[in-house]
Formats: structure tokens, C-alpha cells, sequence
């Protein structure tokens, strides 16, 4: 049986065509093969060519005849088999790889970065006897009556605990009635009565605090997740603690006489370190504690510490990072750590970095600061030891300013293996890194460059002619504004034509300030700031001006001369002076300021 659509041999009775897949009648499919077949003992026909070829002439006056062959079931079939075959397992792989395509289009958007931006979740105002909590935009929230004694917001700004008394002007002595504590978020929670101290996690998910003291000791509390654990009743007030990122482990020391004794709770049980033993950082659950040992002389005379890293609760799972360690940097979750200890009889101090409890690999240089994108949460914790936290995933494909003994910026690359490359830019003034982690815009010798910190040997691309005392990028790394050394702002994009912003601009060296971490940086100018990363709004001649890429103009609603400038992607602050009289301003959208005078 022949296949009427390739040609194809057949077996008897196929319905469907293996080689090209058609449905087959079966009864026209027998005629075919019929009237194709030689009578019984006649010669063969010779077999067909692909060029139709003549017949014998006919007789005259009739039209000719040509015989088309057909199409070998050999090749045609055979190649539409093929096709349809490649077809059946193309697509399904076209598909798979468009749509890993579109993922990673799509994670490189909204995926998220190694790095935790600020949020802004409320704001609070006391005015009087009256502390008002709002919304971004001003709608209020809830009011607590009372006077703010003190208060402290985690890093990422989401929370807030407040210590409110009735009085303006309370006692203060560790002994007494105490305060109120509240902890904010989107909403109010009134966590204890007669507290004396307090400490906010650094990513806001609880808080600990010290309460009914007498005499200078009293309760040892931590509040996490809508309940309180009461760590210790004998706490005495001169003693340390520590909380971790979300709040849910604490480190502390409990003074009993002469002997100072750490612990750590990781949520659900107590684990004493040792005695002089003094917990400096705890990792959520308290996956790691990061604590040092406080060593004496013979006479009691306390002569130095070494620093410790312990995974978990196990005491045989501790690593000695080093005599005389300190801890200066911290990642997010306080698995890493960048330290310095002594090294050599110069009392120089070398730089290492511990990664999951290990003894720490060396690092080039002098950590003084990293450089993250603008709006970053980063924040110094404070205590008996004291450290920053970099909100950050990992140092892991970071930056760090290595300034020398000469007082040069040098920038330094930590690579994906946690490796230091060599110099990115050497002798900088300031440094900015952009939002995608990687484009690093600098001032050196009064020019500004911009390079990919994240290659290997790459080159610089100078982006500026002339001298710039001082500079400032969009949050994308795409533009710049710059002070020349006659006190005019300008805009410029990439290396294009620099565009006239404005004049009559005070000290230049009061505007743009270096986005690292660097502990005596400012981290904010005094007379300009970048609103949502793009918009500059800046002190000209007095007056507040803005620019969003163009020429600058004044903003209305805001009198007196302007003092500071503080903008970030949430809002502006603004303070001015006429005369004698001082105002502030606060605006939400960057176009109506509202008096914030008296608040």
C-alpha cells in the first residue's frame, strides 16, 4: 500500500502515515498501488528520475505526453519526518530557554538586590505634651499623650521604641517609677510599664529592656513577636546586652559580685558563655555569637581581651579570631565580620574578614568604611564594643575605602570568592557606588571618573574638563551635578555637554558628601540633598532652589535664609533663619512645605 501524500510504502491496512504522519483511506491507497503496479510477468519499469522525462512521440496531430515521476518515499518523506520531529522537541526548548530569559530580565528589576534599602513607615512628631504618630504624606495614625524621654529606631527605620513619661522633666535617677515603653511600626504597642533602658533590634523586630529597678538592679526583659521573656531578675544596670537582627536573641552579661558572667538566649533557652565573657554580637536564633574574653593580672588589673566566634549554642564550636581583635564591619546578618588585629612589634593592625565562624582570611589595607548605594541601611551599634552593620547580604562582591597611613582613599574590591583585587581607584576624595552595586563615580584631582569596580583591570572614563570642587550622582549612576571652582552647579549626563544648574552657591565643600560608611564622614551635606535619587533641591544666593536634570529654580512656601538641607527618597527637611527667628520645613513630595516649626 502506497501513503497518496509521500509516497511511502506501507503495510496493509495503516490508517496513519509513519513517515509524515497523514491519515490514509485505505480504499484509494489500494487503487493507488494498483494502477502503480507492473502486469504479471512484464518487464520492470525503470526506476523514475527527478527530471520528468518524455514519452515516445505520439502520433501526429496529438498533443505529447510527459511522465512525472513521483517523489521517493526515500527523500521527501523522510525529510518531512524530520521536520516535524525537530519541530516536536524545538519548540518545547525555545520556550524553556525564552522563558529562563524573562525570568532573569525580570529578577534584575524586581528580584532582590544584595543590598537592604532604607524604608519610611511613619513619622513621628511631639508637640507640647502630645506625641503624634502619621503616615508618610501626614494622615495621623494614633496620638500618645506624654513627653519622649528617649528612643531609638532600628536601621531599616521600620520600627521605633519610645520611653514616655507623664512629666516633661522627670527624675533622673535609675531608681524610681520608670517609664512607659511603646514600640511603632504601623501601629502603636505598649510594651511595659517602669522601664528604665532600652535597646531596639537593628531590624526592628523587638526590643530589650531593663525594668522595676531598685537600687540598680532590677529585670532584664526582651519583647519579640507580641510576647516578653524575662531573661534575668537580678540584672544589674552596669551590665551589656545585645540583641540580634530580628529581635529574637539576645546576648548580655549578669555582674554577681566580682565576676562578670556572658550569656546568650537564642529564643527558647538560656546558654551561659563563661565568665568575662562579654557578648558582643548575636545572630538571629543565635546561630552565631560573636563574644570577647576579658584576661587579668595576677593583681585583677584587666589587660587586654581576645575575641571569639561560637556556632550556635555548641561551646565546643569556638574559634579564636585573635588577641586584641575588634570588630569594625558587619553584614546583615551578622554571619561575616571584618576585624582588625595587631600585627608586628609597630602596633600596625592588620585587616581580616571571618566568614560562617571561620579563623578569617586576610584583607589588603585599612577598612575605613564601605561604599553602598545611597539609601543603604547601615548604622553603628553601640556598646561596651561597638561595630557597624552594612546592610548587605554579603561582603562578598563589595567595596571598602583602604585609607593609608598618607591619609589617601584608596578603593578596594572584595570579589565574589572573597578575594581583595587590587586598587579600583587609587587616592580618591570622595566615592559614590550606584544602585546596581557595581558603577563606582569618583572625584580625583579635582576631575571626576567613573569605572565598573566589578571587572577586573578596567579603565576609567573621565567625565568631567575643568576643575570640580565637589560632586554628586543620581542614585543610577547615570548623571552627575557639580560644583566648578567658581561656585556654579551643573548638570551633565554621562560624558555629555555639562547644563548650567545655578550660582551664587556657598562653600562647595558643604555640598556633596561621600555615600561610605566611613565612621567621621558626614553622611548628609549641609546645603543640598538628592530627593528620591534624582531630584537636587540646594541653597543658591540663600534661597532653596531645585533641579530635576535642568535649570535650577526657587522653591515658594519656604521663607528665611536656608541653614541645612537635609533629603532623602521619602522627604525634605529644611531649616532656615530671619533674623533672630528659626524654621524648619518638612515637605513629602517635593513640591508643598509644610512649617515644621513647632514639632
Amino acid at each position: 500500500m502506497i501513503c497518496p501524500q509521500c509516497g511511502a510504502e506501507l503495510a496493509p491496512d495503516t490508517r496513519f502515515c509513519g513517515i509524515c504522519g497523514g491519515k490514509i483511506d485505505i480504499a484509494a491507497a489500494d487503487g493507488a498501488a494498483s494502477a502503480g503496479a507492473p502486469a504479471s510477468g512484464a518487464a520492470p519499469t525503470q526506476a523514475p528520475s527527478s527530471v520528468p522525462t518524455p514519452a515516445p512521440s505520439p502520433a501526429s496531430g496529438a498533443a505529447p505526453i510527459y511522465a512525472q515521476a513521483p517523489t521517493p518515499a526515500s527523500t521527501g518523506g523522510k525529510a518531512k519526518f524530520e521536520v516535524a520531529r525537530l519541530k516536536k522537541f524545538a519548540i518545547p526548548v525555545v520556550a524553556v530557554i525564552v522563558a529562563v530569559a524573562a525570568a532573569v530580565v525580570l529578577w534584575s528589576f524586581f528580584g532582590p538586590s544584595k543590598y537592604e534599602q532604607n524604608k519610611f513607615v511613619y513619622s513621628v512628631d511631639w508637640d507640647d505634651d502630645a506625641i503624634v504618630i502619621r503616615q508618610p504624606g501626614g494622615k495621623i495614625i494614633t496620638t500618645i499623650y506624654g513627653y519622649v524621654q528617649n528612643s531609638r529606631t532600628s536601621l531599616n527605620g521600620t520600627k521605633t521604641a519610645l520611653l514616655v513619661s507623664e512629666e516633661e522633666n522627670p527624675s533622673s535617677s535609675q531608681d524610681g517609677d520608670g517609664y512607659e515603653l511603646y514600640l511603632l511600626s504601623d501601629r502603636p504597642e505598649k510594651v511595659s510599664d517602669g522601664v528604665f533602658s532600652m535597646q531596639i533590634a537593628p531590624f526592628g523586630g523587638g526590643v530589650v529592656f531593663t525594668r522595676d529597678v531598685d537600687k540598680g538592679v532590677g529585670a532584664l526583659c526582651l519583647y519579640s513577636g507580641g510576647k516578653t521573656a524575662t531573661l534575668s531578675t537580678e540584672f544589674d544596670t552596669n551590665g551589656s546586652f545585645t540583641l540580634s537582627p530580628n529581635g529574637t536573641a539576645a546576648g548580655y552579661t549578669i555582674i554577681d559580685g566580682d565576676e562578670t558572667i556572658g550569656y546568650v538566649y537564642d529564643g527558647k533557652q538560656q546558654l551561659e558563655l563563661g565568665e568575662d565573657m562579654i557578648p558582643i554580637a548575636v545572630a538571629d536564633g543565635a546561630k552565631y555569637v560573636y563574644y570577647n574574653k576579658i584576661s587579668y593580672d595576677s593583681d585583677g588589673n584587666r589587660t587586654g581581651s581576645s575575641l571569639y566566634v561560637q556556632k550556635g549554642v555548641d561551646a565546643g564550636a569556638r574559634t579564636l579570631l585573635g588577641s586584641g581583635a575588634e570588630i569594625s564591619y558587619m553584614n546583615r546578618d551578622l554571619s561575616q565580620a571584618v576585624y582588625t588585629k595587631p600585627s608586628g612589634s609597630d602596633n600596625s593592625r592588620k585587616l581580616y574578614l571571618s566568614r560562617d565562624a571561620d579563623k578569617g582570611s586576610d584583607l589588603a589595607g585599612n577598612a575605613n568604611g564601605f561604599l553602598v548605594p545611597r539609601g543603604t541601611v547601615n548604622g553603628y551599634i553601640y556598646g561596651e564594643y561597638s561595630y557597624w552593620i552594612i546592610g548587605t547580604a554579603s561582603f562578598a562582591d563589595t567595596y571598602y575605602n583602604d585609607r593609608t597611613v598618607e591619609g589617601n582613599r584608596n578603593i578596594r574590591h572584595i570579589t565574589k570568592k572573597f578575594e581583595v583585587s587590587g586598587n579600583v581607584a587609587s587616592a580618591v576624595d570622595s566615592a559614590w557606588l550606584a544602585d546596581d552595586g557595581k558603577t563606582i563615580t569618583f572625584l580625583k584631582r579635582n576631575r571626576v571618573s567613573k569605572i565598573d569596580g566589578s571587572k577586573e583591570n578596567a579603565e576609567a572614563v573621565e567625565l568631567t574638563e575643568g576643575k570640580v570642587l565637589a560632586f554628586a550622582p543620581l542614585d543610577n549612576g547615570s548623571a552627575i551635578y557639580f560644583v566648578n571652582d567658581d561656585y556654579e552647579l551643573f548638570y551633565q549626563k554621562g560624558a555629555g555637554k555639562p547644563v548650567a544648574v545655578g550660582d551664587e552657591l556657598p562653600d562647595a565643600t558643604q555640598y556633596f558628601k561621600s555615600n561610605s560608611t566611613a565612621k567621621y564622614d558626614s553622611f548628609y551635606s549641609l546645603y543640598s540633598g538628592l530627593y528620591k535619587g534624582n531630584t537636587l533641591f540646594y541653597k543658591s544666593d540663600g534661597e532653596l532652589c531645585v533641579s530635576n536634570g535642568g535649570k535650577g529654580s526657587p522653591v515658594r512656601g519656604v521663607d528665611g535664609e536656608v541653614d541645612s538641607i537635609i533629603a532623602s527618597r521619602f522627604y525634605i527637611y529644611v531649616e532656615t533663619a530671619d533674623g533672630a527667628d528659626e524654621f524648619v520645613y518638612r515637605s513629602w513630595d517635593g513640591k508643598t512645605f509644610e512649617d515644621y516649626s513647632t514639632h
